[in-house]
């Protein structure tokens, strides 16, 4: 497998330029952000907050709307819009020992933050109302990323299992599956061997040679020296960007 060196991200916006002077977070401090969706030429995007998860219009107001409990699947890990105009929301939950299970919600686009909108997919092409029918479309991983391959028909997953060094990937006929087996493809660029990649996240929009797609990950450690190594060697612990090639794909 290659190992994906690269620039870091931060070096890959070193030299960019921002209308308006240096860019500042468009959310409070508390609220991390998760995918994002376009509606119509809006905005919405999936946040994680203190409470739990939930979802945001971006513009004059930022102000989240709760959604998900944070004993729930973090629904809106990653997040797309379909032809019909249904937003489908994954969401992954750790589960038994360094592996997780992930669900897939949908709601219909005009009630996005609407709760009660929400359906969860349960096996064999049915959804149900109720979050406690919900079932594993996958399980390996605590989060993932997925796009759209519109060339091969296909949706294209990514991500690294917990404490993992590797990405992998799967391909799927849809959003909820079903999806191919495991595809390890990557090493990621760790420095030293307590070092995992997390936060896999796919960027079809950025351009990648043929044959690859642009993916960015995150580095940590779990080591209680991880914070003063990070201080003596930012550059080794900044999140990558490169680009990820792509198996055949079943």
């Amino acid at each position: 497998m290659q190992v994906l060196t690269s620039s870091s991200a931060s070096d890959c916006l070193a030299s960019a330029s921002f209308p308006g002077g240096t860019p500042s977070s468009a959310l409070p401090a508390a609220l991390s952000p998760l995918a994002a969706v376009s509606i119509g030429g809006a905005v919405s995007l999936y946040v994680d907050q203190p409470s739990g998860y939930g979802v945001a219009a971006l513009g004059a107001s930022s102000t989240p709307v709760p959604l998900w409990t944070s004993d729930r699947p973090a629904f809106g890990t990653a997040a797309a819009v379909d032809d019909d105009g249904n937003v489908y929301a994954i969401g992954c939950i750790a589960a038994r020992f360094l592996d997780g299970d992930c669900y897939v919600a949908r709601a219909p686009a005009s009630s996005i933050a609407s709760i009660g909108a929400y359906q969860y997919y349960v096996g064999s092409e049915r959804w149900s109302p109720r979050i406690e029918d919900a079932w594993p479309m996958t399980s390996g991983a605590t989060a993932v990323d997925v796009v759209p391959l519109p060339s091969l028909g296909r949706w294209l997953m990514a991500y690294a299992g917990p404490l993992g060094t590797t990405i992998i990937v799967r391909s799927g006929l849809s959003l909820q599956g079903p999806w191919s087996a495991p595809i390890p493809v990557a090493q990621c660029d760790l420095a030293d061997g307590d070092m995992f990649c997390t936060d896999v996240r796919l960027h079809p929009a950025l351009a990648a040679p043929p044959g690859s797609i642009a993916v960015s990950y995150a580095i940590a450690s779990l080591s209680p020296d991880a914070g003063a190594r990070q201080a003596q060697d930012p550059a080794a612990w900044w999140s990558r960007l490169a680009a990820l090639p792509l198996p055949p794909l079943p």
